[in-house]
């Protein structure tokens, strides 16, 4: 900051010089001189005295640097950005059994693995069905690896009576069977569609239309978005990865690349 606003600080040097010398002009040589105050003091003193000096050359310097003000704007953003990124990632330590332990969720891959990848979802989400299809190969290829699944129905009632089916199935330990059929469901996802695709695994009309209405899921989805709410989640499918004992957690960007996606399972080894 010093060496962007040196010409700023010049003409403070300056001024303060000039201010000094007229001061001394001044005394005649009869009188003892007093040890000259500092220039920082007589730079104060002259502010104090013409702060209209100072108002005019903060205005000249913003004309004629205006690179140095966006600058600024762009660094501070920076800044926030990552207080917001350090922010979450200490809530997600702190919250860590809630969002990578909790039995209410749909579980994939390796149950017992050693690296977790959670994520937020909705099976009315185009994006959310490519984020299967290339976590179902990353299970394939790493077989310590446990996946998540969190319900977060944001597009609609559809989209939440399709997550209140995951959570009856994995209430019923058969969550990876039903979350595959719901995955590969046309849309519109009504309840009669509902009912007859899971209906055809082996669970009854009856179980589905108590799950529709359960106030308990009910409660579970408010939690999921509060929960994401938290991290600053906008949309889905959101990514999350971390290690045994939760020390490193980390968003997944770019879950569509398998090579990222590898790169992110390895950096939480």
């Amino acid at each position: 900051m010093i060496k962007n606003l040196s010409p700023l600080f010049s003409s403070f040097l300056c001024a303060g010089l000039l201010f000094s010398s007229t001061v001394q002009a001044e005394q005649t040589p009869e009188q003892t001189a007093p040890k000259p105050p500092s220039l920082a003091k007589q730079i104060e003193g002259l502010l104090k005295k013409k702060p209209q000096l100072f108002d005019k050359a903060i205005q000249n310097y913003i004309e004629n640097h205006p690179d140095i003000i966006y600058g600024a704007l762009v660094k501070y953003q920076q800044q926030q950005s990552q207080k917001q990124k350090d922010s979450v990632t200490s809530y997600m330590k702190e919250n860590a059994k809630i969002l990578f332990e909790d039995n209410k969720d749909g579980v994939l891959g390796n149950p017992n693995g050693n690296t977790t990848i959670l994520v937020l979802s909705d099976y009315n989400c185009g994006y959310c069905r490519k984020a299967a299809t290339a976590l179902d190969e990353a299970i394939k290829t790493n077989p310590d690896l446990k996946v998540i699944i969190k319900q977060l129905p944001i597009l609609g009632p559809d989209s939440n009576n399709a997550a209140r089916v995951a959570m009856l199935a994995q209430q019923k330990h058969m969550f990876k069977k039903v979350n595959q059929a719901l995955l590969s469901m046309d849309k519109p996802m009504s309840k009669d569609k509902l009912i007859a695709t899971v209906g055809k695994l082996g669970i009854s009309q009856t179980e589905v239309e108590k799950a529709f209405s359960s106030s308990d899921f009910d409660s579970d989805i408010k939690q999921n978005y509060a929960l994401a709410a938290k991290l600053m989640i906008q949309g889905t499918p959101a990514l999350i990865i971390t290690n045994k004992d939760h020390s490193k957690i980390q968003f997944i960007d770019n879950y569509l690349d398998q090579v990222e996606l590898k790169r992110a399972i390895n950096s939480v080894k």
